[in-house]
């Protein structure tokens, strides 16, 4: 995993045939927040991936490593500084590391990386992440091992999940974690919960199932209203 810093463009020139924003200056920052897809692939088989993501997923993937750079420069361009690599599974991306450093070079303030912590979270990735000041962000189905496979069709999910997540707070790194409700019983999900305080998270939502993706086959009629909504912001 390269460390190598990189270097910042001295200027960013805009699109081909786009134009700058004028007028009312609050546009000037319109955009705050990028969220950057790195692949569409994913390790885990989560029957209710609301993306389909999979293992065998993210063969098109289209963007490579300059292609992201120029969109990372292009949002700080128009006042995005919040930045936040997702899938799939961004750490699939063999190119996270240096994205990310790539966002702090531009000059980003705040990089999440959200994964589902069971793949290619390594000390390396961890003590990176660490320097720039990053933070990451995950959801638990369940504290129970054999639920959290259930969800993830991946056996030992929740021992990765859980080991993962104790080696990125042992840096004193931030983590915001969501307890996905699809099913289980309340008493599960509150002792879901309780677990994840006990490792040190504060920042602690919970959300249901969105019917889409492979999640249709469990929830039939799917709608844009089933959206969380923030994705256009």
């Amino acid at each position: 995993m390269s460390t190598q810093p990189i270097t910042t463009p001295t200027s960013t020139p805009l699109p081909q045939g786009a134009k700058p924003l004028a007028g009312d200056p609050a546009l000037l920052h319109a955009l705050d927040f990028l969220q950057l897809e790195l692949t569409h692939a994913c390790n885990l088989k989560c029957g209710h991936c609301y993306s389909d993501s999979n293992p065998h997923s993210g063969k098109n993937d289209r963007l490579g490593l300059t292609d992201y750079q120029r969109l990372i420069r292009e949002a700080h361009a128009l006042g995005a500084r919040r930045i936040q690599f997702l899938g799939g599974e961004p750490t699939l991306n063999r190119d996270l590391a240096r994205l990310m450093e790539y966002a702090k070079t531009v000059g980003f303030d705040d990089i999440e990386i959200y994964s589902n912590l069971t793949t290619h979270i390594t000390t390396d990735l961890i003590s990176y992440a660490a320097r720039l000041g990053a933070r990451f962000a995950t959801t638990f189905h369940s504290c129970d091992p054999e639920r959290e496979d259930a969800f993830t069709k991946v056996r030992g999910s929740l021992a990765r999940k859980t080991r993962n997540l104790r080696a990125i707070r042992e840096h004193g790194l931030e983590v915001r974690s969501g307890v996905i409700i699809a099913g289980q019983p309340e008493a599960d999900v509150l002792a879901t919960m309780a677990m994840l305080h006990s490792l040190g998270i504060t920042n602690l939502r919970n959300d249901r199932i969105r019917d889409f993706g492979r999640a249709r086959e469990q929830v039939q009629g799917a709608q844009v209203a089933e959206l969380c909504g923030n994705c256009w912001k």
